[in-house]
């Protein structure tokens, strides 16, 4: 399996387009959405504007707009790719292309595909057609099912490099501290919290998560407490993540950097003062986060999964 910078791989397929030679399916591997976009959107513009009788610089912006009509995202509708969307998209590509010389279909997040989704996926690969090309994105080729794998061309990104996001985003407003903690969290969470991005809203947020940790570690009744009032309102499904996603990365920091915390390391050394938990405390809150992450991704209340996680580790302390 090929690794490739962004740089690269937009060379990459710019040579093939070039060349004719693009295969009809591609799994793009690693990196984070971002930078699959940022390749994507390079590869649409270079196939699109060759031999296009149309204005390239009007077939470019429209492009990169997510204006161009032969261009199909195919992203989860809740947690899953349903079949129905599966066979939405073949109907589409068996259409003639409206705008340019063939078609795009990618696939965000293909690891979500369940049993029958993949199926009907696989009826697509076994039978490609001209001018017509697939890409499947997915964290890791492993997610996919060995039979899918066999059908495509695997390509792997490299990783972001995190100290040029940060960088970015200090340089877009944030400060260098808040930079520290989204350099942590998933890229859709960097975006809507950079999108609408406040100095003292998001230090609010941090000091409120900060607190309520705080008490989970502790054992403290009052992090039962907390979720049914000031967390409350910010308990989306989305917003639980975020928090459970928070509290994972201090208790790694705990776990791991225990004379030398390269995150939140105010907060984390005056936590340590008060007498840090126990090894087996913090792999157990750990695993209670990791779970209560797991029922919120099943579309639990996050709220109930988080007073279960409180809940749990109290009683098994």
């Amino acid at each position: 399996m090929a690794t490739y910078s962004v740089e690269a791989l937009k060379a990459y397929f710019a040579q093939q387009v070039e060349e004719g030679h693009l295969a009809h399916a591609y799994l793009l591997t690693g990196g984070d959405m971002t930078s699959k976009r940022a390749v994507m959107t390079a590869l649409a513009q270079d196939y699109f504007c060759a031999d296009s009788a149309g204005d390239p610089r009007t077939i470019r912006q429209r492009i990169a707009d997510n204006q161009y009509a032969d261009i199909y995202y195919l992203e989860a509708q809740g947690q899953t790719l349903k079949v129905d969307q599966v066979r939405e998209l073949k109907e589409w590509l068996g259409q003639s292309p409206l705008e340019g010389r063939g078609k795009f279909a990618i696939i965000e997040q293909a690891e979500r595909l369940n049993a029958s989704s993949a199926n009907a996926l696989l009826t697509v690969l076994e039978e490609p057609v001209d001018n017509v090309y697939l890409f499947l994105w997915s964290p890791s080729a492993n997610l996919l099912l060995p039979t899918i794998l066999s059908r495509v061309q695997v390509l792997h990104l490299e990783a972001p490099d995190r100290q040029a996001q940060a960088a970015d985003w200090e340089a877009h407003g944030v400060l260098p501290v808040h930079a520290q903690i989204l350099a942590g969290f998933r890229e859709e969470t960097v975006a809507r919290w950079t999108s609408d991005y406040e100095a003292t809203q998001f230090e609010q947020a941090i000091k409120t998560w900060n607190g309520w940790y705080r008490q989970l570690v502790m054992g403290d009744p009052m992090a039962f407490v907390a979720l049914q009032t000031r967390l409350k309102g910010d308990l989306t499904q989305q917003g639980g993540l975020d928090l459970a996603d928070y509290c994972l990365r201090l208790t790694h920091q705990l776990l791991t950097k225990a004379a030398a915390y390269d995150f939140q390391g105010h907060f984390l050394t005056d936590l340590a003062k008060q007498g840090l938990p126990s090894q087996a405390d913090l792999l157990r809150v750990n695993q209670l986060l990791l779970e209560a992450k797991q029922r919120i991704l099943a579309n639990v209340s996050p709220q109930l999964a988080l007073e279960q996680c409180v809940l749990r580790f109290k009683m098994g302390r």
